[in-house]
C-alpha cells in the first residue's frame, strides 16, 4: 500500500499510526485496521484493512480504502467516491448495489482534511446537474 502514496514501508506505517481492531463510526481520518472489517455508516480519509472487507447498507465513504485481503460482500447499497484498491480476490456476494467512483479530487480533499501532511493545491466545485 505504501507504493500508492510514493512512500517507503516505514514511512507508510508511521503515517497510518497504530492499528485498531475495529473501524470507528464515523470513520473520518486515517485508520490501519489490523483485521477483517464490515463497514457501515459514513467516513472519509484513508483506511488500510489487513483482512477482508464487507460493506453494509448505507455505507458512504470519500477517500481511499485499501484492502489487503478480499472484497467479500455488499449488503444493501454502498457508495465510495475516491478509490477502492483490493489486493486479494474480488469475489463478492451482492445483496444490493455498489457505486465506486474514482475521483482524484475527492482523494486529495479527503486526505488533506484527514492529515495535514497532504496539501490540496487547488479545488473546484462542480454544481450537480
Amino acid at each position: 500500500p505504501w507504493e500508492v502514496f510514493g512512500m517507503t514501508q516505514a514511512q507508510f506505517f508511521s503515517w497510518v499510526g497504530a492499528p485498531v481492531s475495529s473501524v470507528p463510526s464515523p470513520a473520518n481520518g486515517i485508520y490501519y485496521v489490523q483485521s477483517s472489517a464490515t463497514l457501515h455508516g459514513t467516513g472519509s480519509g484513508f483506511m488500510y484493512i489487513e483482512g477482508d472487507l464487507s460493506m453494509n447498507a448505507g455505507f458512504t465513504y470519500t477517500g481511499v480504502i485499501y484492502v489487503k485481503g478480499d472484497l467479500n460482500k455488499v449488503n444493501g447499497h454502498a457508495w465510495i467516491l475516491g478509490a477502492l484498491i483490493v489486493e486479494g480476490a474480488v469475489d463478492i456476494k451482492l445483496d444490493g448495489t455498489a457505486d465506486i467512483l474514482y475521483s482524484s479530487d475527492a482523494i486529495s480533499q479527503a486526505l488533506s482534511t484527514a492529515d495535514g501532511s497532504f496539501t490540496r493545491l487547488s479545488w473546484r466545485e462542480i454544481p450537480a446537474p
